[in-house]
C-alpha cells in the first residue's frame, strides 16, 4: 500500500513538471522570431544605446560569424556557434545585446569596441564579447572565445556580475530614462 501512495505521489509530481514544460514551450512556440533571437545590428546602434539609456542597462556587444547567434542544441559545446549563443543567452537579460558580422563589418564597429576586439591579439577568435556603458565611453569587461564550455560559463559568469554591479561600470552613471 505505502508502495502504491509513493507511486502515485511520484506521478502527480510527473504531471505537474510536465504540465508547466507544456507551458513553457507553448510560449517559446509562439515566439515571433524562432530563428534567431533578438538582438540589435550595428546600423541599429542608435537605437540599442537609447534602449539601453532608458532600461538603465550597459550594451553587450558580441563580434562573431554570420549564423552564430542562431539557436543551437549545445551552447556549452566547443565552437565558436555554441560560445556566441551561450553569450546571447548568459547577457540578454541583462544588457541591450549588439552583434556585429567578424567578417563583413570587421574594423567597421565603433572605435572603442574595434579596438577592444582587436587587444591584445589583432586576430581574435570570435566571438568577442564586450560590455559597455549605454554611450559606449567605458569598456566594463571583455570575454573572447573560451572553447571548454564550463570555463566559458564561469567567464561569462563573472562578466554578468560586472554588468548587473553599476558600481563596477566605473564614474557615475546615466539616470535611467524610461520605463
Amino acid at each position: 500500500m505505502k508502495a502504491q501512495k509513493g507511486w502515485n505521489l511520484a506521478l502527480a509530481a510527473l504531471a505537474l513538471v510536465v504540465w508547466n514544460c507544456d507551458l513553457t514551450c507553448t510560449a517559446a512556440a509562439t515566439s515571433t522570431n524562432t530563428t534567431s533571437p533578438p538582438y540589435f545590428r550595428l546600423s541599429q546602434l542608435e537605437e540599442a544605446k537609447a534602449k539601453a539609456k532608458a532600461e538603465g542597462k550597459p550594451i553587450v556587444w558580441i563580434a562573431s560569424f554570420p549564423g552564430s547567434m542562431t539557436p543551437i542544441k549545445n551552447p556549452m559545446g566547443a565552437g565558436s556557434h555554441a560560445a556566441t549563443y551561450h553569450a546571447y543567452l548568459t547577457f540578454y537579460r541583462d544588457a541591450v545585446v549588439v552583434w556585429s558580422d567578424s567578417d563583413a563589418e570587421n574594423h567597421r564597429e565603433p572605435a572603442i569596441v574595434d579596438g577592444e576586439l582587436h587587444t591584445p591579439d589583432a586576430h581574435y577568435t570570435a566571438p568577442g564579447v564586450i560590455a559597455l556603458r549605454p554611450d559606449l565611453d567605458k569598456v566594463i569587461g571583455k570575454v573572447f572565445h573560451i572553447s571548454d564550455g564550463k570555463e566559458r560559463a564561469a567567464a561569462y559568469a563573472g562578466l554578468l556580475k560586472k554588468v548587473r554591479d553599476k558600481a563596477s561600470w566605473g564614474g557615475p552613471q546615466p539616470p535611467k530614462t524610461g520605463k
